[in-house]
């Protein structure tokens, strides 16, 4: 069952809100390869944003595809975007900041020793630093939304026996499980239909931020795909059965 946005897991398409200090620490030449409302993106925001999309996945950032890499700065796009809606400070403690580290590491093969976790860092040019300030980053964009949109969506008792007797029931039926009463699933069919519009108002909401907002990429970018597409991976929610 999917949580509320500030807790849930939402490897792939929260991520990439999260943005990451970089882990170089040398000087480096950096590049712009896009401005939103005047504000510089960087290349070296660009790498940092894929190095730590391929960590959470656990792939080598070099096996991304150019279409791959395309839909990664649109969401880092979108992380501007929101940033710059952000009107008061919306930062996660660092209790919160520890647990939703400690959940990546479970998730991760090869994380649940000390060692194998630093090495896991090291193959990807990661600190502890950096990916805490990343993880920070992503709550804290997290909360913003949950605060921003969760207000606008609507669920009532229709949509709950909808989903149970339509969507639920069935899928449990087919799989040889038997399901609970209505009674007993309805605040957790609630909470992940909250959640799935939750989503698709966020993609409209990027969408029209984008339309009413001066985004130009240089040419060492190349353009992302459209904001339906690209945003379509940025906040999407686990959607599994309560």
């Amino acid at each position: 069952m999917s949580r509320s946005i500030n807790n849930s897991c939402l490897a792939l398409l929260l991520l990439l809100l999260a943005g990451i200090a970089s882990a170089q620490e040398s000087e480096t030449i950096d590049r712009i390869i896009a401005t939103v409302n005047r504000t510089p993106v960087l290349q070296s925001e660009w790498e940092d944003s894929l190095r730590y999309e391929a960590f959470l996945q656990g792939r080598p950032p070099q096996s991304f595809t150019e279409a791959e890499r395309q839909a990664s700065l649109g969401r880092l796009i979108d992380r501007v975007l929101i940033e710059q809606q952000m009107q008061a400070d919306y930062s996660p403690t660092k209790e919160e900041v520890a647990a939703k580290l400690q959940d990546i590491r479970q998730q991760l093969k090869g994380a649940d020793s000390d060692q194998g976790w630093q090495e896991m860092l090291r193959q990807y040019g990661l600190t502890e630093t950096a990916l805490s300030r990343a993880t920070e980053n992503q709550l804290k964009i997290m909360r913003f939304v949950e605060l921003r949109l969760r207000p606008t969506v609507r669920v009532d008792r229709n949509d709950i026996a909808d989903y149970y007797n339509e969507k639920l029931v069935p899928d449990l039926k087919k799989a040889g499980v038997e399901p609970q009463p209505l009674e007993k699933v309805s605040a957790r069919i609630r909470e992940l239909l909250v959640q799935q519009r939750i989503e698709l108002v966020l993609e409209d909401w990027l969408v029209n931020l984008r339309a009413q907002s001066e985004v130009h990429y240089t040419q060492q970018s190349g353009e992302p795909a459209p904001p339906s597409q690209a945003t379509s991976q940025t906040m999407k929610k686990d959607t599994q059965q309560p």
